[in-house]
């Protein structure tokens, strides 16, 4: 866990019902003290120069402390609002945070190679579909596809985006992955939500904007850029260093062991996402008992004062 935060939020009582005591006991001292019979002999509870007698100093010392026990046997405790920083490596207690994950998708001809036993997109596909399972419920999805053109293809609430993964085709022409990250940098610097761009292609760029100059924009702006590089890495690793972002292999063997590429792909898609808007955190309240202990130790103290003065 990295650093916290601590704010007082208040204090509460472990049992406050024994509050009921005190109040018994303050409001007939209050009324006792100012009713206007008694205002002259409040006067005359003080001595010459306002120094109590030692009987009214034991009444006063015995009332503080029936105050105090009764105080302390409700167990007081302050409230503190902790805000702790979270690593990587416990990105998990970040699930109920809402995130934006954008996914772009190449769809150009050469997504239709084979790979493994399948083809290119088909392993993708899956890819997704499991990436955007193991990212929950608190997050919100884009589907965007590219090849010459950018398209938007969906919007919305993870769960409802597998019917529109699986419509995904490729085989269009060109390839314009610096369009595509642009198009990507914009949404993602107009979301309300902490979001991170996932682009995944073969890297076969061929049209288009320069995306390694698109890159370094990610850099600069602070959104967290993945790259799901499949078959093969093309300009992918330039795109990868350029945006001090993070490359994942697809290939042969993970086409048939997916697991921990997805589950460490949605783990850091969220994490970087909270963590470039400054929300990789949890806040969580904590007891502190330490009034407890300091009123009991006052207590402790009256209790021995009004022994000794009364031996």
């Amino acid at each position: 866990m990295g650093g916290v935060l601590r704010v007082l939020a208040g204090i509460g009582f472990e049992y406050p019902f024994v509050l009921a005591g005190l109040f018994l006991f303050v409001v007939p001292v209050v009324l006792w003290f100012f009713s206007s019979r008694r205002v002259k002999a409040l006067a005359r509870f003080f001595e010459v120069y306002g120094v109590l007698s030692k009987r009214k100093r034991l009444f006063v010392v015995n009332a503080v402390l029936l105050f105090l026990v009764i105080l302390s046997a409700s167990v007081p405790f302050l409230v503190y609002r902790e805000k702790k920083n979270v690593s990587f490596d416990e990105a998990q207690l970040l699930s109920g945070k809402k995130v934006l994950v954008v996914f772009l998708i190449d769809v150009s001809k050469s997504m239709n190679y084979p790979l493994g036993t399948s083809t290119r997109i088909e392993v993708v596909k899956r890819v997704i579909k499991e990436t955007i399972t193991a990212l929950g419920k608190n997050a919100s999805v884009m589907i965007t596809v590219f090849s010459g053109n950018v398209h938007q293809v969906f919007f919305g609430e993870s769960d409802k985006a597998f019917v529109v993964v699986d419509e995904i085709v490729a085989g269009e022409k060109y390839t314009a992955i610096g369009d595509a990250l642009s198009y990507a940098l914009s949404v993602a610097k107009a979301s309300d939500m902490p979001t991170a761009v996932i682009l995944v292609s073969d890297g076969r760029n061929n049209y288009g904007s320069d995306p390694v100059t698109v890159a370094k924009m990610y850099k600069y702006s602070g959104i967290p850029l993945l790259i799901l590089a499949v078959g093969e890495r093309g300009i992918l690793p330039k795109i990868a260093e350029a945006a001090d972002g993070k490359i994942y292999d697809v290939n042969e063997f993970t086409s048939f062991s997916l697991e921990d590429l997805v589950g460490e792909l949605s783990r850091r898609a969220r994490y970087m996402a909270l963590k470039a808007r400054g929300e990789a955190y949890i806040e969580e309240k904590v007891r502190d008992y330490s009034l407890f202990y300091l009123v009991s130790l006052i207590v402790l103290a009256l209790f021995i004062y009004t022994c000794l003065n009364e031996w």
